[in-house]
């Protein structure tokens, strides 16, 4: 019992200063948000600021049309892109867990090879770019990630063949 205790006070600070370092950035971006720029250019950011100021938050709200979109963007891509993918993931793996299926092991080789080997990231990007033309729009941001879900199809097929 008297290791047991060791462990737990160990486990202890070991989460404590685990969380401290997690936490502390936040803190570092609150205060410096809080801070009047002149006095953190002068003296650099603390954790505890000196001098306050709210002209971040003015920035922010008087500029909140640009960032309201960027908001609305972030969302709108992030809900799209979760639903098309976990779709696409499912029938696609759905499909290649069925084992009386024509081709099936030559269309879950392509999905493996795809995870193992691919064009690397510059390739990619004159496929998307150049090829299909969908540089700058909502779907450039949605499509590559339907696209490049190989691991996720072999876990779902997995998944729905019983393997797990």
């Amino acid at each position: 019992m008297k290791g047991h205790n060791k462990f737990l006070t160990l486990s202890h600070i070991v989460l404590v200063i685990v969380s401290v370092c997690a936490v502390l950035p936040f803190w570092l971006l609150v205060t410096a948000s809080l801070t009047d720029e002149a006095h953190a250019v002068k003296n650099g950011y603390s954790l505890f600021p000196k001098e306050w100021s709210l002209e971040a938050y003015r920035f922010l709200l008087s500029k909140w049309q640009m960032f309201g979109r960027g908001y609305l963007i972030t969302i709108i891509v992030t809900v799209i892109g979760v639903l098309l993918c976990s779709i696409s993931t499912r029938m696609c793996s759905y499909m290649l867990s069925r084992p009386g299926l024509p081709v099936g092991k030559l269309r879950n080789f392509y999905v493996i090879f795809t995870m193992l080997f691919n064009g690397g990231l510059v390739a990619t990007y004159i496929m998307y770019s150049q090829t299909f033309h969908i540089k700058n729009t909502l779907f450039a941001l949605s499509l590559p990630n339907l696209l490049t879900n190989a691991f996720f199809i072999t876990m779902v097929k997995n998944f729905f063949a019983g393997n797990i």
